[in-house]
């Protein structure tokens, strides 16, 4: 546009100049075409004068030359020859054509010439020559052209400057004024009004800007809504969405990605989409590739390491269509929700079937353990029993007494053996109700029950758990009970409540495995009493305790400190959402670097009518 605006010339410029030449032109022909005139009637009346001359000087000398007269003779050519135009005298003899006089100008050989006899009483006496100079003629040309030259000069100063304010007058103050109002217009001020001029012409030109102005008015507010929207549209998407050129370089940057990279869209404009995604290892090649192959490419589950520890992403570049601008739009989600759900649905497929299993087997063991049961019962009642008839009508056939018999055996201890049998049967038979009762399905609601028994039954179950018992030697780990004598029953469901103490107790457990100290023996306190009609339960460990920003997002889902594969981070937030919401009670931690934690369970005191009203 520069380079056009240098080369290009004003319209005064080029009148001017154009006036000039024809100004020129017309002073030049109009000179001509005089001279010719001129030159023309000179000619015509130089001839005239030289017969004049020719017929005169013929009657002058043809005394002279008949009496030989040569002084008159010599008188009347110098005074012909004295005349302004004469420049060539020449008399000659009638018949022998010697030279009588002769008379030139010097140096002047364009003349007209005229020639006639001298004739005395009708014979032929003499020839004369008379040649008429041409340079006065030429000095009125001249002078002529001159005085046009002067003329046309002054008349072409006059047309410039005449021509320049007029063009400043009608031409250019009006040109001016539209390419201000352009200027203005260009900067997007279209309310600026031109400048009304009396022209008709240039009164159009105003009408049809101001018009335009309205249209381009009218197109950029149409432009900057659509553009809004757009941007709008593109910032409330809940993605990373980032449009690269060819080059991958940075073309639009939404909300999202100011947040995750934490660049402005100032800073993030023209850089390359790798330098504001390291993270990301290199993926800006699948921009290369999408772009190459004109299709969708897709990473749907990259795994990101960093400090705050393992997510997941899922990447998508969609080649811009356009022939306009190559380019594509990269769409970045975080998929780790539904990464560790997908996980945590595929565990759960394991502990179903797991549940299943044991359920299974759990009641395969029953039958034995009952039958167990009732023959060591039955043992000890044949061999202690004396007035049993059978018993003695037995002992008779062998030769022996009951009372020989019960002496032995209470002698061997085998009486002791038995009772340890019923003793280990009773506790097996114990964990195998709690280990049905725990994996079936809860269908009978809400229950009134001892918040004691709930704790001690779901320890028993927690000594029997394989993580507990073999990864985390629960076995080793101290058991402190503060109950309240005065505790009253509390309506709860005792499988989801068991479900909440054993996921505390496992976390508990991990974590002082994991930060075992050779000093301090790893020891839970469980705490249950009342307080103005709430049930509390209190389990404290002395293990490494939290950071007060793990303190605070410990119950929220899918969070977790613990290493890949070992957690789903859902344990804690499923607790607290059985306790809140199908409770209507608390769950909370306490808890300090250095110092354990304490989570504490508050259980409203209602009815059991009225926390069925509330189960879902």
């Amino acid at each position: 546009m520069n380079n056009q605006l240098g080369s290009a010339t004003s319209i005064s410029r080029n009148l001017s100049v154009s006036l000039v030449l024809v100004l020129v032109g017309v002073i030049a022909a109009t000179v001509f075409i005089h001279c010719l005139v001129i030159s023309h009637n000179e000619k015509r009346e130089l001839g005239e004068k030289a017969d004049e001359l020719l017929g005169n000087l013929q009657k002058s000398v043809e005394l002279p030359i008949w009496n030989f007269d040569r002084e008159a003779l010599e008188k009347i050519a110098g005074a012909y020859f004295l005349s302004d135009p004469v420049a060539e005298l020449l008399i000659t003899e009638g018949v022998s054509r010697e030279i009588i006089i002769r008379r030139t100008e010097p140096g002047d050989f364009n003349t007209i010439a005229r020639e006639g006899d001298v004739l005395h009483q009708g014979e032929v006496i003499a020839h004369i020559k008379l040649g008429l100079t041409k340079k006065y003629y030429k000095k009125r040309l001249e002078n002529l052209i001159f005085s046009y030259a002067v003329t046309g000069i002054i008349l072409i100063v006059m047309v410039v400057f005449a021509t320049g304010f007029l063009l400043r007058v009608f031409l250019k103050n009006p040109f001016n004024n539209l390419i201000q109002g352009l200027e203005r217009i260009a900067a997007g001020d279209y309310s600026y009004k031109l400048t009304q001029v009396r022209q008709k012409e240039f009164s159009l030109i105003v009408d049809r800007f101001e018009n335009m102005a309205d249209t381009l008015q009218t197109r950029e507010r149409s432009l900057n809504r659509a553009k809004n929207y757009i941007s709008d549209l593109f910032n409330s998407i809940d993605s990373i969405l980032v449009g690269v050129d060819a080059q991958g370089k940075i073309t639009h940057w939404n909300k999202r990605a100011q947040e995750v990279a934490g660049k402005s869209i100032d800073q993030a404009l023209g850089k390359h989409f790798n330098e504001m995604f390291p993270w990301l290892e290199n993926k800006g090649e699948m921009i290369d590739q999408a772009l190459s192959r004109g299709t969708l490419e897709k990473d749907p589950k990259l795994q990101i390491n960093s400090e705050s520890g393992v997510s997941y992403v899922s990447i998508a570049v969609a080649p811009l269509t356009s022939e306009a601008q190559q380019g594509a739009v990269v769409r970045i989600d975080d998929v780790s929700d539904r990464v560790r759900l997908e996980e945590m649905m595929i565990q759960t497929e394991k502990m179903l079937s797991v549940g299943g299993l044991a359920a299974g087997m759990a009641h395969e063991i029953n039958n034995p353990l009952a039958g167990m049961l009732q023959n060591s019962q039955v043992i000890e009642n044949r061999l202690s029993v004396e007035t049993m008839p059978a018993n003695i009508k037995a002992a008779q056939e062998w030769g022996i007494t009951m009372a020989a018999l019960k002496g032995y055996m209470t002698t061997r201890g085998v009486f002791e053996l038995l009772s340890s049998v019923r003793q280990a049967g009773g506790r097996a038979a114990r964990i195998v109700e709690n280990m049905l009762s725990f994996s079936r399905k809860s269908n009978s609601g809400f229950v009134d029950s001892d918040l004691r028994i709930v704790v001690d039954d779901t320890l028993e179950l927690a000594a029997n758990d394989y993580d507990l018992k073999k990864k985390y030697d629960f076995k080793s780990i101290v058991l402190k009970k503060e109950y309240s004598r005065d505790m009253v029953k509390i309506p709860c469901d005792v499988t989801k409540i068991q479900q909440v103490i054993l996921n505390i107790l496992k976390n508990g457990a991990q974590a002082m495995a994991e930060n075992r100290d050779e000093y301090k023996k790893p020891c839970f306190v469980l705490r249950i009493h009342k307080v103005r009609g709430t049930g509390i339960i209190e389990i404290e460990d002395n293990g490494p305790g939290m950071e007060e920003s793990t303190r605070k997002r410990v119950f929220e889902p899918f969070f977790t400190t613990k290493s890949v594969g070992v957690g789903t981070g859902l344990g804690l937030s499923v607790s607290y959402f059985i306790i809140s919401e199908n409770h209507g009670g608390s769950l909370a931690v306490e808890s300090s670097p250095g110092e354990g934690a304490r989570f504490i369970i508050r259980l409203p005191m209602r009815t059991t009518a009225q926390l069925d009203s509330k189960t879902p």
